[in-house]
């Protein structure tokens, strides 16, 4: 695994683990969480289509133009296939969160859906841009929003 992305789980998990109290989550839980979102994150983008074609996964037209979003459905189908997460109740909700974490799903409003929340609000990644119009930046913007509205709603 690339020392950054080492460095970003490390940075995820922090925010994870101080999060987790709000939503009722064991902090270590949510640190596995983290510690599994990223489990496709170093594939590049055919090797993402390749492995998706694997399990199954649909592809959609914004996948198809940036694949990297494939890589959490694509580790979460690694997690469940080759290391037998969500062979129970008690692991399906790590599995979705590493599933949705690149895509969004309303239905993360679950406890475990708060690992989405740690891997995108540690300050460094908000610093990052995506071009200003692309159609990733729409939907990063719009699902933020979005996540963070329903966050405010669990808090409050």
């Amino acid at each position: 695994m690339p020392r950054g992305l080492q460095a970003h789980i490390a940075r995820a998990q922090d925010v994870a683990r101080e999060l987790a109290p709000y939503h009722n989550v064991d902090p270590e839980r949510a640190a596995l969480g983290i510690l599994a979102h990223d489990v496709a994150r170093a594939m590049k983008g055919p090797e993402l289509i390749e492995q998706a074609n694997r399990f199954c996964l649909p592809i959609r037209p914004v996948e198809e133009q940036v694949p990297l979003l494939l890589h959490g459905p694509v580790g979460a189908e690694i997690l469940r296939v080759e290391d037998g997460l969500a062979a129970t109740a008690g692991e399906y909700d790590i599995y979705k969160a590493v599933y949705w974490h690149t895509t969004f799903n309303p239905a993360l409003v679950d406890a475990m859906g708060m690992v989405v929340s740690g891997d995108q609000r540690y300050p460094h990644k908000r610093k990052r841009a995506l071009p200003t119009g692309s159609k990733v930046m729409e939907w990063r913007v719009w699902g933020r929003w979005l996540w963070r509205s329903m966050c405010l709603c669990l808090v409050s």
